[in-house]
């Protein structure tokens, strides 16, 4: 699994690599849809990072063209 802390900062590239994480880690697998605010709670519960719904929106908009709601 892709190290949270190693990908979080302020480039094109480590919001492409976040967008990755998240769908790897929550989305792949997920029998169910999953709302961007749910994302950023299961990302806090699991690593203690709190990321804002906003910007996990924004990300996988980008690059998944995963529209969370």
């Amino acid at each position: 699994m892709i190290k949270l802390k190693n990908i979080l900062a302020e480039s094109e590239e480590s919001d492409k690599r976040f967008a990755e994480y998240v769908y790897k880690s929550y989305l792949e697998d997920a029998n169910q849809s999953y709302s961007a605010a749910g994302v950023a709670y299961m990302i806090m519960m699991d690593t203690d990072s709190k990321i804002p719904p906003v910007y996990i929106k924004n990300v996988m908009k980008k690059y998944y063209n995963m529209d969370l709601k």
